[in-house]
C-alpha cells in the first residue's frame, strides 16, 4: 500500500483565508448593525415627534370647533386673519401649520413638516 503525502500547507493557507474572510464579514456585520440601530433610534424620535405634533394639532382643531360653535374660548397660539384661524405648533424637529375657515370650519391647510437639522457628528469609527 502506498502512502500518499497530504500537503498540509495549501490546506492551512486556504483555512487561514477562510477564517480571515469570516472575521472581516463579522466586523462588517457589527458595524452595519450599529449603524442600523442609530438610524432606527433617530427615526423613532422623529415619528414620536410627528405623532405628538399631530395630536396637539387635533386638540387645537377640537378647540377651534368648540370656539366656532360658541362653547369655549379661542385656543392659545391661534391667529385670526381675514376669516381664517390658524396656528403653528413646533415640537422638536416637527412643525405643524394649520388653517381653518372661520365661517365653515373647513380645514384649509394641515401641513406637518420636519425642520432640517444638519448632522454634526460624522465620526465613522466609533
Amino acid at each position: 500500500m502506498e502512502h500518499r503525502r497530504i500537503r498540509v500547507g495549501s490546506i492551512a493557507v486556504l483555512f487561514t483565508v477562510v477564517v480571515v474572510c469570516a472575521a472581516i464579514f463579522a466586523v462588517l456585520t457589527l458595524v452595519t448593525a450599529g449603524s442600523d440601530l442609530r438610524t432606527a433610534r433617530s427615526y423613532e424620535q422623529r415619528v414620536e415627534a410627528l405623532y405628538e405634533c399631530e395630536n396637539l394639532g387635533e386638540q387645537w382643531l377640537a378647540g377651534v370647533n368648540g370656539y366656532l360653535s360658541g362653547r369655549q374660548a379661542l385656543p392659545e397660539n391661534t391667529w385670526e386673519d381675514g376669516g381664517q384661524l390658524g396656528t403653528e405648533i413646533t415640537l422638536g424637529p416637527m412643525k405643524l401649520t394649520a388653517r381653518v375657515d372661520a365661517a365653515t370650519g373647513a380645514v384649509l391647510e394641515w401641513r406637518c413638516a420636519a425642520l432640517w437639522e444638519p448632522e454634526e457628528d460624522w465620526n465613522l469609527w466609533k
